[in-house]
Formats: C-alpha cells, sequence, structure tokens
C-alpha cells in the first residue's frame, strides 16, 4: 500500500549447523537469484559479506580460497550490503556472482557485521561465519565439509525401483490400452493416430 509503512520482517539469527532458510537475492541484472536452486544446491557456498564491491586485497583473498578449494566443490558469492542492484547487465566476475542485500538480511541472520565469510555446506547448514584475513581456518573448514559429504559409491544397487500408487489408475488404464493398440497395430499407426 501506497503511503503505509510496513513491519520489517522478523528475522532470527542462525547459530552453527542450523539449517539455513531460502535466500533469494537480486544480482547485478536485478534478476532474483535462489541459492536453494537445483543448480546451487549440493555446492557448499562461501559467500563474502561486503559494504561496497570487492577491491583487489578482496579479490585476491577470493582467489586463495578458490585455488585451495579446487577439489571440494566450492561456489562463491560476493554479497554487498546495504546496496540495490544496478538492475543493468554489465562487466560480471566469472569467479564469483555478485549479489545485492540491500537491507543487509543476511547480516541479521548470520549475527555479523562488516566483512565475513559465511560457509553453508552441501546440506544448506551454516558452516562457519568466518574472517576474510584468515583464509587457512576457512580453507580447512571447506576441506572437512568436501571430507564429510563425498559421495560414496553404492556396492549395491537395486535393479527395479517398484513405486506404488504414483500414477492415477485411469492413467495406467489408458496407457496399457495404449501400449496394446501399440503391440497390436504397430508403432507408426499409433503415432500417426496421437498426432491427428
Amino acid at each position: 500500500m501506497t503511503g503505509s509503512s510496513q513491519k520489517a520482517p522478523n528475522i532470527r539469527t542462525l547459530d552453527l549447523g542450523d539449517f539455513v532458510p531460502k535466500i533469494v537475492l537480486p544480482n547485478t541484472a536485478g534478476e532474483g537469484v535462489d541459492l536453494t536452486s537445483q543448480l546451487i544446491a549440493g555446492n557448499t557456498l562461501a559467500l563474502w559479506l561486503f559494504d561496497e564491491k570487492p577491491g583487489k586485497a578482496d579479490w585476491q583473498r577470493i582467489d586463495e580460497l578458490r585455488d585451495a578449494t579446487v577439489d571440494a566443490e566450492l561456489l562463491h558469492f560476493t554479497i554487498i550490503g546495504g546496496k540495490k542492484s544496478p538492475k543493468k547487465s554489465g562487466k560480471t566476475s566469472t569467479k564469483a556472482t555478485e549479489l545485492y542485500d540491500a537491507e543487509n538480511n543476511l547480516r541479521k541472520m548470520f549475527g555479523c557485521n562488516g566483512s565475513n565469510v559465511i560457509l553453508i555446506d552441501p546440506n544448506h547448514r551454516l558452516s562457519t561465519i568466518g574472517s576474510m584475513q584468515d583464509i587457512d581456518s576457512l580453507v580447512a573448514t571447506c576441506n572437512a565439509i568436501a571430507t564429510q559429504t563425498s559421495p560414496t559409491p553404492a556396492s549395491y544397487q537395486a535393479p527395479v525401483l517398484v513405486m506404488k500408487d504414483v500414477l492415477e489408475p485411469e492413467l495406467c488404464a489408458d496407457f496399457t490400452q495404449l501400449l496394446g493398440s501399440w503391440r497390436k497395430e504397430g508403432r507408426w499407426r499409433i503415432t500417426r493416430r496421437c498426432w491427428q
């Protein structure tokens, strides 16, 4: 509503090990990036919190962590706090996705001030809140996460997966009828009949 003040959302401060709720922040083009989307989830996330765009020394720290954790499947996001997205596509980094947190909700959620690095494990739990200057500790944490969550190959696999009551009975009847017709009349005629 125009002219009315809305109450700010109540944000609970997370503790280490807590599940991190859905986070959607705008990128440089103003498009929302969901950190729980399928393309992102399942990786360790490094959220670099800044007040301004990262400078040369900041990028060196990001590079240092990236280089030391190549095998840890780490995705990097630079979060510019207190600023709105410019909403224009321009030059972006291939090292880290740039996101904007105009109301500093992430800092409230993680209970931190200033420049920090937030590590979220592949199970989307808060792993650590670290200092940007303590790269060695961040590397150790990333490697520990990678060791704990490394995939293990299944020694035995089921040849068939049976799932009861997944499809509606009407659909199964239609499919059974279609399959019978396909076997009886031949594939070409059924395909032709379906497209007419």
